[in-house]
């Protein structure tokens, strides 16, 4: 079914997803039901978490022999490539430090946020500040009339950073 419905259709994505969650199932895991794109399966009571995203997929566990028979059986059905340790995703950037006690994971959204600045403020420089009104600055209502580009540029900024 996926080889003929998946080249130059527009069902191809949903063709692509449905083939790649069934084979998931078939492996053992479980779709959450509060995020569709979410799927564990639990060996010996280890997780192995896959994050879909259209077609980019992220592998979590503790047990990196536990990704590795994963992906070996990903392999199996699908071409894939491995892009090795995870560095981004989805926009995000990941920042893994694994020396010492420690250990930390840090998620980044700067390159998404530095493209909203330079969209909606069609390429002009922005200088950031630690708190953008000084402290106890009285704030009056403002009584000029609506500018409806900027209210919808507003509306648009805050809905890209929803």
């Amino acid at each position: 079914m996926l080889i003929k419905s998946i080249y130059g259709l527009k069902q191809a994505p949903q063709a692509w997803q449905q083939s790649f969650y069934k084979h998931l199932r078939k492996l053992g895991f479980n779709q959450l039901r509060t995020d569709s794109a979410v799927f564990i399966c639990k060996t010996n009571g280890i997780p192995v978490i896959v994050i879909t995203y259209i077609n980019d997929i992220a592998i979590i566990s503790p047990l990196r022999d536990l990704i590795d028979k994963f992906k070996s059986q990903l392999a199996k059905k699908f071409e894939i490539e491995d892009n090795g340790p995870i560095s981004s995703f989805l926009g995000l950037k990941v920042i893994r430090n694994r020396t010492g006690t420690t250990r930390t994971l840090t998620l980044s959204q700067r390159a998404y946020i530095e493209s909203i600045v330079r969209e909606f403020l069609h390429g002009k420089s922005v200088n950031s500040k630690p708190t953008p009104l000084e402290p106890n600055q009285r704030l009056e209502p403002n009584q000029d009339p609506v500018n409806k580009r900027l209210r919808t540029e507003y509306q648009q900024l805050v809905g890209s950073l929803m």
